[in-house]
């Protein structure tokens, strides 16, 4: 999946897969997620956000099945 850079406290790239609905998060460990079935809406507004931590951990984190990608 193809990621793009960001500047946010905790995050350092995110991408989506539209048809999936897979939205994949790198954060500034090095650990790597993967969200499933979340709305395109969604990761639009994440992108759209200063505040990306913060969003992520008010809309995402424990809101989506996830998994930790190796």
């Amino acid at each position: 999946m193809h990621r793009t850079a960001i500047t946010a406290n905790g995050i350092a790239q995110v991408g989506y897969e539209d048809g999936s609905e897979i939205l994949e998060i790198e954060f500034s460990s090095g650990k790597v997620f993967q969200f499933f079935n979340v709305p395109s809406k969604t990761f639009q507004q994440l992108m759209d956000t200063p505040h990306k931590e913060f969003f992520y951990q008010r809309n995402i984190h424990e809101r989506f099945p996830y998994q930790r990608v190796e």
